[in-house]
């Protein structure tokens, strides 16, 4: 497996802030090493822009893979330093339209991947909501933090995705009116050619009955033909019941983004 980072980075910012270094740092997808640079244009404009270099994590190996994202604008925002922004999260690219603007990852080799992307607008975050699409799959981030990484303040998480013909690509676009919807960056985490099987193992184990699984989440229900299934919440494989007579219930796994 490999991650490669791309980071949004544009000189077109408020008067008196500084040009903020490149972010280095945990990304969401457990790295953050070294992050490929996109670099935007000095002036307010629309367009579209691809990453100078695609080195993997390490900084060291050439991954090949390119990202190019569209926009209707862009900006960069830093924030004080009684409140110090994170880099990543300083310059933004803008869709500001419900229709969106679209981003692809080029020369990316077949199989599945993880997918982390980040938007929120520097120091004027609160009030954006940016719903980002991939392979038909849609998640909402609601951009209410700038100082610390974490999913759905300012990043979305999408996994096994599959790629095919060399590329992966998607959409980002705004939900509140106004605000536009922000994409400052990727990480793009290779799982490889083919998913590990879904399984779901159960057995006694001191009058409990343990369920296992390699991946994806628990869902349970009551009624195996109409559903509904809902996640079992807090269970993580290996997971203990103790056997009751009623209600019944069925259980299966579910992977997805």
């Amino acid at each position: 497996t490999f991650t490669v980072n791309f980071q949004f980075l544009t000189t077109v910012r408020a008067t008196g802030d500084p040009i903020v270094p490149l972010y280095t740092g945990l990304g969401a997808l457990g790295a953050g090493t070294f992050w490929n640079t996109v670099p935007g244009p000095a002036v307010y404009t629309s367009g579209t822009l691809t990453s100078t270099n695609s080195l993997a994590d390490d900084g060291v190996s050439d991954t090949g893979i390119s990202f190019t994202m569209s926009f209707d604008g862009c900006w960069s925002a830093f924030n004080s330093s009684a409140s110090p922004e994170i880099p990543l999260l300083d310059s933004y690219a803008a869709a500001s339209s419900t229709s969106g603007k679209s981003f692809q990852f080029n020369n990316v080799p077949d199989g599945y991947y993880n997918l982390a992307l980040y938007g929120v607008d520097g120091r004027w975050h609160g009030g954006g909501k940016t719903r980002f699409t991939v392979n038909g799959f849609s998640a909402t981030n609601n951009e209410t933090s700038d100082t610390v990484l974490a999913e759905g303040a300012n990043c979305v998480v999408f996994h096994n995705m599959a790629a095919s013909g060399g590329a992966l690509s998607g959409t980002y676009a705004q939900i509140v009116s106004g605000s536009g919807g922000h994409l400052n960056g990727a990480q793009l985490q290779y799982v490889g050619a083919n998913l590990p099987a879904v399984t779901l193992s159960a057995q006694l184990v001191g009058g409990q009955l343990q369920l296992q699984w390699a991946q994806g989440r628990l869902l349970e229900t009551t009624n195996l033909l109409s559903g509904p299934w809902t996640p079992v919440a807090g269970a993580t494989s290996p997971f203990a019941l103790t056997p009751t007579n009623a209600p019944q219930k069925f259980y299966r796994v579910q992977v997805s983004p």
